[in-house]
């Protein structure tokens, strides 16, 4: 939508005409929102297999610094999911790329502590993207005991 002035009248009353059919304006933002999930969608996925293919390759467990991609990957997920670009199914998608990285690095939350790696990886990236879609403000990856938590109280 173009700004005009108000000191053309002919101009406002023609940019009003268009304010005028929001449905129009609003099925060009549902078109555009679609577009941006997509996007975000298909970006995560590839960040997600590329993550887990480098843990994959990796000698040694990864290192306790915010660089660590897991650490942004899950930043850049939880803000999708605020703003509604990460539904419940694209998060599940996402999320299931990322098990062998936690299986390999051994992700735990709370409840799956005492289990294998194996058996946790899964469980982890289920609990991940319920969270992302349910609370993702209480999203929260403990690095250094490579753990995620889930709590939002003080």
């Amino acid at each position: 939508i173009k700004l005009t002035i108000m000191a053309k009248p002919a101009e406002f009353l023609a940019n009003y005409s268009i304010l005028d059919s929001w449905p129009t304006a609003y099925a060009a933002f549902q078109e555009a929102r679609g577009d941006i999930r997509s996007l975000v969608r298909s970006r995560l996925l590839d960040a997600a297999k590329r993550f887990s293919a480098s843990r994959a390759e990796a000698t040694s467990p990864p290192a306790a610094s915010s660089m660590n991609p897991l650490v942004s990957l899950v930043e850049v997920m939880t803000v999708a999911s605020y703003c509604g670009f990460l539904d419940r199914s694209d998060a599940v998608v996402v999320c299931d790329a990322l098990v062998p990285g936690f299986v390999l690095d051994g992700v735990k939350t709370v409840g799956t502590l005492s289990w294998t790696h194996k058996d946790s990886g899964p469980v982890v990236a289920r609990q991940l993207a319920t969270q992302l879609t349910k609370q993702p403000e209480c999203v929260c990856y403990n690095l250094e005991g490579r753990m995620f938590f889930f709590d939002c109280s003080p």
